[in-house]
């Protein structure tokens, strides 16, 4: 009963020395049929011989893995898109009405208020419609810069 043939080579059985420190070491993998293995790894890997299937599956493998989390990047972009036009989508059709309606009262207000000042004689009213009327212009201001923001 002889050994199985190495497919990758020629297997040709070899006999050496080991000192005494390693020798037993050597037998207790020969005795579990692992000594050829062990020693065929550690040339491998001194002599940085490398197995050709190996580096391949290992190429394989790094490629796989960019792959895979350029697909995960992309969904992540993917929902962040959706998320971010459903929003601005939800602002359109909720705020903007909302905002164009404010602004519609604020303008009705200051030309109400407008005349109310033309009309008023006595001190105090003038400066409490002036003061309202500045207010109100104010107001307007803002409602139309929040306009613009939504809009652009």
């Amino acid at each position: 009963m002889g050994r199985k043939p190495n497919p990758r080579g020629k297997d040709r059985s070899r006999t050496i020395q080991l000192d005494g420190d390693v020798s037993d070491i050597a037998q207790a993998l020969a005795d579990k049929s692992q000594l050829s293995a062990q020693l065929s790894q550690l040339l491998r890997q001194h002599y940085n011989i490398s197995d050709e299937l190996s580096t391949l599956k290992t190429t394989l493998a790094s490629i796989t893995d960019q792959r895979k989390a350029m697909q995960a990047q992309e969904d992540e972009l993917i929902e962040e898109i959706e998320r971010a036009e459903l929003e601005l989508q939800e602002r359109v059709l909720t705020h903007l009405p909302a905002l164009e309606a404010r602004r519609s009262k604020l303008k009705d207000r200051y030309e109400r208020l407008s005349q109310e000042l033309a009309r008023a004689f006595d001190p105090q009213t003038r400066a409490l419609k002036e003061t309202q009327l500045m207010n109100t212009l104010a107001a307007i201001k803002e409602t139309d810069q929040e306009l613009q923001g939504l809009k652009a």
